[in-house]
């Protein structure tokens, strides 16, 4: 009857009266020379309670019972029984984060299964030590237990276990950065729960599909199942499973530069874990929302959730999350715009970060500190240190992206980059001035990209959602996705020979446009992105007949970037103004915007390669600092000139003035 009342006070998560109703049990009922498996049970209410209570001077005096216990009882003719209480030790050691201790008594727990032959005896400590593993990180010998594990489940052919250590086989795969087995494994792992009511699983098994295809980057495939997962999860009120589905979901928006967006679904996922006290989701929400701040300019909020989430890692022992946060402070520290910059600290939480992934295994991880070290390294001029972990960072992304996933994700910065690393290979004898070559193509081929590619997707986007529109509209704007995805190729063909070392000014196609037909053609392929702000586009001058001297190309880039500016940093319901005039056989054309405006040290950042100006866009637009650098090498390319007006408060207007001429009739 006692074990029926602990049973139900647990149940009522009144733990402090568990405890004591265990110990009355424990003090009435238990002889030194007999255990039996009630009384297994009663230790393990004992423990669990203590453990929840969060009382460690009764956890170290109950697990001293129970080693007491062990070494009062006949182990041979109470394996069995014993073998249970060395599982609880296990499970109460991990839960007060002491790994190593928990592993020891876990693998005891499964030396003690394996004599005993049970073959569900000895999955499931097989599958305890592969859990403690896993927890710290240690995915070599969490794989050697699962499989055991595993093969031993199926002989007991229970669905539920077997698909549960699937699905945590799934996890190390994903976490090694194998994709293609970590999906199968979670699929398997799906269809064996898929009929049942057993719907956590079904939640958990859908969310780590999602993960999957957001490493994979199919961001629609990724949201389509974590809000299956969510729907399931909701609908039977698993706490812990919402908070993890909102995270990610917040993940997704966050990937798309949706930061405000991003950081709602973290908070989210942040109260719902610390409400039903989700550990790893409380530390998991702190990292995200650190790099979300980060990524929109508040670094000192930043630096704050990093730190809370390096904490709780800590804490809790897992590696993992260590390195990430490591890897985070580095990030942070390198960012010249914050007032706290230094270099030098985030090299130092690079390396930290960089040791633990090494000693992980966890590639695509290592992937990234490799990329950051990299860049770091170019911060402090020291080549050869970037040459080499450029090397690491390619070696490492051709064994992650195996030539099938490559067909999945296999888009324009992936081949530039390959091409350059062949293209590093065979001129190392000139190293530095190669990779400063290759850092500056990529970059700017990337940003000159952005533009063209974003038009596109705001256009197919309007045409999807207003099917009604008239026809001569929607054949302008399939002129204007041809003339984008033409420039798009312009811009890739014109690198390419740029980084086969062949002068960019041998290219030019200097001929007489009328500059009042470029104007509108450009400002046309912004309206819709105008209209997401509610910003009008106004084009006025001074003459009807301007023609202006240039590479037409060159041109379209130099103005995408003055007026993807002018819109990226003008306020919502304003005005983004292009005038154009001629004077003494210069055609000067304005970009004025209803923006911040500029600060004296903006000024003289102005044109600078990277730089990072005071001002933020108004609506999370990503901002690289390449734009009018590329506008000003451009521009003084065709024998122009570009400059800018300001006043801190007022707005900016950049000019480019290019030899042209007014026709005469």
């Amino acid at each position: 009857m006692l074990l029926l009342e602990i049973k139900e006070l647990f149940s009522l998560k009144d733990y402090l009266l568990t405890e004591i109703k265990c110990l009355e049990y424990i003090e009435n009922s238990i002889h030194d020379d007999i255990l039996t498996m009630e009384q297994c049970q009663v230790y393990n209410y004992l423990m669990q309670s203590a453990v929840k209570n969060k009382d460690s001077e009764n956890i170290l005096t109950y697990i001293n019972k129970i080693n007491d216990r062990l070494r009062e009882i006949n182990q041979e003719k109470y394996r069995r029984e014993c073998c249970e209480l060395l599982k609880i030790l296990a499970e109460t050691h991990k839960a007060i984060s002491e790994k190593i201790s928990a592993i020891n008594y876990a693998l005891s727990a499964y030396e003690s299964a394996s004599i005993i032959g049970d073959n569900e005896l000895i999955s499931d400590c097989a599958e305890k030590a592969a859990n403690i593993y896993n927890q710290i990180s240690d995915y070599k010998n969490a794989l050697v237990y699962y499989k055991i594990a595993l093969d031993y489940a199926m002989k007991v052919g229970e669905p539920a276990t077997i698909a549960t250590i699937i699905g945590n086989m799934g996890t190390i795969y994903l976490a090694i950065s194998d994709y293609s087995t970590a999906l199968d494994y979670f699929a398997k792992a799906l269809s064996k729960v898929q009929n049942t009511n057993d719907f956590q699983s079904q939640s958990l098994f859908l969310g780590n599909i999602g993960v999957v295809y957001v490493r994979l980057k199919d961001y629609a495939k990724a949201e389509y199942y974590y809000n299956q997962a969510l729907q399931v999860a909701e609908t039977q009120d698993l706490q812990p499973e919402v908070a993890r589905h909102y995270g990610n979901i917040g993940n997704i928006s966050a990937f798309q530069n949706q930061f405000e967006k991003a950081i709602e679904y973290y908070l989210r996922s942040l109260e719902i874990s610390i409400q039903c006290d989700y550990h790893a989701g409380i530390r998991r929400m702190y990292g995200n929302l650190g790099s979300c701040y980060r990524s929109i300019g508040y670094y000192d909020e930043a630096l704050q959730y990093f730190q809370k989430s390096l904490r709780l890692a800590e804490n809790q022992s897992s590696s993992y999350g260590i390195a990430i946060q490591y890897g985070n402070l580095a990030n942070i520290y390198s960012e010249k715009a914050w007032e706290l910059y230094s270099i030098e600290i985030g090299l130092e939480y690079a390396k930290k970060s960089e040791a633990i992934f090494r000693e992980l295994g966890t590639k695509k991880e290592l992937m990234q500190v490799y990329e950051l070290l990299s860049n770091i390294y170019t911060e402090l001029k020291d080549w050869e240190s970037h040459a080499q972990y450029q090397k690491y960072y390619y070696e490492i992304q051709k064994e992650i992206y195996t030539e099938e996933t490559k067909q999945e994700l296999q888009n324009t910065t992936i081949v530039l980059m390959e091409k350059q690393q062949e293209i590093l290979t065979q001129k190392n004898n000139d190293l530095e001035k190669l990779i400063k070559e290759k850092d500056e193509f990529l970059k700017i081929a990337s940003h000159d990209l952005k533009n063209p590619l974003h038009s596109i997707q705001l256009m197919a986007q309007y045409l999807l959602a207003y099917p009604d529109e008239s026809l001569q509209e929607r054949e302008e704007m399939y002129n204007d996705i041809l003339k984008s995805s033409k420039k798009m190729f312009s811009i890739i063909s014109e690198y390419l020979q740029v980084h086969r070392g062949e002068p960019v000014g041998l290219n030019m196609k200097i001929k007489n446009y009328n500059v009042i037909a470029l104007l509108r053609q450009i400002l046309q392929s912004f309206k819709i992105a105008a209209q997401e702000k509610n910003i009008t586009l106004n084009l006025n001058g001074t003459f009807d007949c301007i023609y202006i001297r240039c590479d037409e190309n060159k041109f379209v880039q130099i103005m995408d970037n003055l007026i993807s500016n002018a819109i990226k940093f003008s306020s919502f319901d304003s005005e983004v103004i292009v005038k154009y005039a001629f004077n003494e056989n210069k055609v000067r054309i304005e970009v004025r915007d209803n923006g911040p405006g500029l600060t004296d040290n903006d000024k003289e950042k102005l044109f600078v390669k990277y730089a990072k100006l005071s001002a933020r866009p108004t609506n999370a637009e990503s901002s690289t600092g390449l734009g009018l650098y590329i506008a000003k090498q451009l521009t003084e390319q065709m024998d122009g000139i570009i400059y800018c007006q300001s006043r801190y408060g007022y707005g900016s207007s950049f000019f480019i003035e290019l030899p042209g001429y007014v026709e005469q009739y």
